[in-house]
């Protein structure tokens, strides 16, 4: 401590504040990360004056380097603590009032879970959670299926977030953004674009046909929908081409055709001078090359080759599209999961309990006190036990992670590099070369001969908990006839007849071809000709694009 805190000065300010009627604090001081006393002292001058007011302290939410990200991640918290609190309450009360007793876990954006009193104190860790459950589920069932390495691609209404999963493990990033602001909190590393089943297609000021961003959400929703909506969305567009039954969730959503005809046709077709289906086969190409600039992202600017990936499409839209990208991005096998528009909440419970403690504590490696950072990584070893133990973690259900930030001396950004579970083992030579090696494959260059910095110790507590039993089933005889529900014309660069199946008569080891439809309650699939699909022991649909 160079300068005593001023406690006159900060109680002042602290009541200047509260004069405005605040319900969330944040405190942030410069280099709270290196010495957080001083803003642990502001926190309990807040809680004598203000006892119930929510506060946010970014040594305890984020305690790394780096003022500007620390304090944003820490104002992002404090901005939706009372809500996410009150929220969280209500559930917890309504399910106690219904005889509920079992403990509650809160999703986290790094594909782990963790306590309701946890997710109070630090809601910022719930960001994009649910995209994140659904990469953990596509994971663990590839991996199940005997494919450990894919892409995912979730399709909603209004978004399509894609990310890479190497040996059945999401990779995970400390530099999101949302919207304009940096948090920088562990989560599953995935890109967002504004790719939607609800997406807005139109013709520009240029006479170009643009799909996205802006959508047409829920309410008033596609045109198809019924309730007002008039300008044509991707949804509409696969309607008109005969891609979509004529109804949704089970019947709860009918489908208006001559609504989506009829958009497509005055504010596409016309103006253009298409045809119908031109103009609605040319919002989906146009959403489709979309969608593949961010599947290029996550695999071809990595250095990851997409043939030697399968991609697992999931959401509401995903694999209406998920073939056809699969094969214009070279990728061979496509597996669509049994109830890919609900497979978020399948992730949800297949998650651990998960936190994450870190100190920054930045050295040159080859010129650092070793023992100085043992003894750091077992402080914090001793908080990943500690918050197990608060948690209710049984002590052989525990496991710990142990990862380095490292970065080129000078650079801006870090890269984190697993080293077991204890540092002391860790080949402290080695470092250096792990880190070049993980550089070249995440950005496409390395710099053998620069010196390389550690910059955060993080110790990543898990607590395993009890997991689904999934058991293949024997698979049966190819002929997948009986799940034929129809036949009908759907177009595919002109129309073909395509046989339509149901999904819930379709048995293990049933076989056909497209082109075809899939329907179920949550999704549909859309297989074009050519493709062949094959129903595994899990009830997959493992597709060969043919590529």
């Amino acid at each position: 401590i160079v300068r005593p805190l001023d406690e006159q000065a900060a109680r002042a300010l602290v009541r200047d504040l509260l004069d405005q009627n605040i319900e969330s604090l944040a405190i942030s001081l410069i280099h709270s990360y290196v010495n957080p006393a001083h803003e642990e002292r502001l926190e309990q001058i807040v809680r004598e004056i203000r006892p119930d007011l929510f506060v946010s302290r970014s040594s305890e939410v984020l305690p790394e380097y780096r003022e500007y990200e620390r304090t944003m991640t820490t104002v992002l918290n404090a901005y939706v603590m009372p809500v996410v609190a009150r929220y969280l309450q209500h559930i917890e009360s309504r399910l106690r009032e219904s005889g509920y007793e079992a403990k509650i876990q809160i999703m986290r954006s790094d594909a782990g879970v963790m306590s309701l009193d946890a997710a109070l104190e630090r809601p910022v860790n719930t960001v994009l959670s649910g995209p994140a459950g659904g990469v953990k589920g596509a994971s663990y069932l590839a991996a199940a299926a005997g494919y450990p390495n894919i892409l995912t691609m979730d399709m909603g209404g209004t978004s399509t977030d894609v990310c890479l999963s190497v040996d059945s493990e999401p990779r995970l990033s400390t530099d999101t953004w949302v919207s304009h602001y940096p948090v920088r909190v562990p989560i599953i590393d995935i890109t967002t674009i504004g790719a939607g089943g609800g997406s807005i297609a139109y013709v520009s000021s240029a006479g170009a046909l643009r799909v996205g961003p802006r959508s047409a959400g829920a309410d008033p929703g596609p045109a198809c929908y019924g309730r007002g909506g008039t300008q044509p969305t991707v949804t509409d567009a696969n309607l008109v081409l005969g891609r979509l039954p004529d109804e949704l969730a089970g019947g709860e959503i009918k489908l208006d055709l001559e609504a989506a005809r009829e958009a497509v046709y005055s504010r596409i077709a016309k103006p253009l001078g298409l045809s119908l289906e031109q103009a609605a086969n040319g919002v989906i190409r146009i959403v489709n090359e979309n969608m593949l600039g961010a599947l290029r992202v996550v695999s071809v600017q990595r250095g990851i080759d997409p043939r030697e990936l399968t991609l697992v499409p999931f959401g509401g839209a995903g694999p209406v599209h998920g073939p056809e990208l699969a094969r214009l991005l070279g990728i061979g096998t496509v597996l669509i999961p049994g109830a890919p528009g609900v497979l978020s909440a399948l992730g949800f419970l297949l998650s651990d309990v998960r936190n994450v403690f870190t100190v920054t504590r930045v050295g040159t490696i080859g010129e650092l006190d070793v023992e100085m950072y043992h003894r750091e990584l077992r402080q914090l070893l001793e908080q990943g036990n500690a918050w197990l133990e608060s948690e209710g973690i049984l002590p052989d259900d525990r496991e710990i992670e142990v990862a380095l930030d490292l970065r080129y001396a000078g650079q801006a950004y870090e890269l984190p590099i697993r080293v077991g579970t204890q540092l002391d083992v860790v080949d402290w030579d080695r470092l250096p070369e792990r880190f070049h090696t993980e550089h070249k494959l995440r950005y496409g260059f390395d710099q053998p001969f620069a010196k390389v910095e550690v910059v955060t110790l993080r110790v990543t507590a898990i607590g395993k908990l009890p997991k689904l039993n999934m058991e293949p089933q024997p698979e049966q005889e190819e002929d997948a006839s009986d799940a034929v529900i129809a036949v009908r014309p759907v177009y595919f660069d002109g129309w073909k007849e395509a046989k339509i199946y149901d999904r819930a008569l379709l048995r293990p080891g049933n076989q056909f071809m497209g082109p075809a439809i899939v329907t179920q309650t949550d999704c549909t699939t859309v297989i074009a000709p050519g493709q062949q699909v094959r129903v595994d022991g899990f009830g997959n649909l493992i597709i060969k694009t043919g590529v």
